[in-house]
């Protein structure tokens, strides 16, 4: 299901990525129960699916007193300074820790990872490892470009809706409306309750400096890029054909008021 790489350039990618998202929720933490949360002496903190660990780097220098951990599906190797320990292992399956073990857990942009039988699974192991009071933080992209006004939305921009990475994820076996049902989700696996859910626009405007515009745009066309040669076929064109429909989407949404949503879910689990 997953297909970015785990190299230099995709890790700068990340870290961009980690940028828009800490500016768009206003920090490490979504929302209050999370930041208070990060506050507690000898606070136990896991980021799953943790890339290229930019977020649990951040928690482990922001919280000296946090005891900080991470795990991926790939080694990564980048922690070395830090206050991290680093586990391989997949959030589908049964993560190698102890139930009842974290008082924060986080994990993001695994729409493009997961399968989406494998969503309750990892939901699952999320509440497992989580402390009876702990909390989730959870965050994923919604992948639409969206317009307030739909009816003068571009003709490039709605055939890369159909045929762009959202038709790749379903085909692949994915969740294409992980990020738009992501508190369903959650509220499917009890006792987690939801503390907090919000559904944030991040511009696709290069040149929209409110809402992260040009650094969106940027990780925008650095993803496709990466995920081009595995994704074309899903709309049955070359890679290369992929790419400059991307181009053409992101020129066209160019001072438009053109946005993705950013959907982030804090949730509790119940004592």
């Amino acid at each position: 299901m997953y297909s970015l790489p785990s190299h230099a350039l995709e890790f700068e990618r990340l870290d961009l990525q980690h940028g828009i998202l800490t500016s768009t929720f206003g920090g490490l933490a979504i929302a209050p129960e999370i930041r208070e949360a990060l506050q507690m002496p000898a606070c136990k903190v896991l980021d799953v699916g943790c890339g290229s660990g930019t977020w649990i780097k951040s928690v482990s220098l922001s919280h000296p007193h946090s005891e900080c951990h991470a795990c991926d599906v790939a080694s990564v190797d980048s922690f070395e300074g830090f206050r991290v320990s680093f586990r391989q292992a997949d959030v589908s399956h049964r993560l190698p820790y102890d139930d009842a073990s974290f008082d924060v857990v986080q994990m993001r942009f695994l729409i493009l990872a997961l399968r989406i039988e494998q969503w309750p699974a990892a939901l699952r192991e999320i509440k497992r490892v989580l402390k009876p009071g702990g909390y989730a933080q959870l965050l994923e992209p919604d992948g639409e470009i969206r317009s307030s006004n739909r009816v003068v939305m571009g003709d490039k921009t709605i055939l890369w809706n159909a045929y762009g990475p959202l038709e790749a994820i379903r085909a692949k076996g994915g969740d294409p409306n992980a990020a738009r049902d992501l508190g369903k989700l959650v509220s499917a696996t009890p006792p987690l309750d939801i503390v907090f859910e919000a559904h944030l626009p991040v511009s696709m405007s290069r040149s929209d400096t409110q809402l992260y515009g040009r650094a969106m745009t940027t990780n925008y066309a650095s993803l496709i890029r990466l995920l081009a040669p595995a994704y074309a076929q899903y709309a049955n064109v070359t890679p290369e054909a992929y790419v400059e429909m991307c181009d053409a989407m992101l020129d066209e949404s160019d001072g438009t008021d053109a946005h993705n949503l950013m959907a982030g879910v804090v949730a509790r689990r119940r004592a």
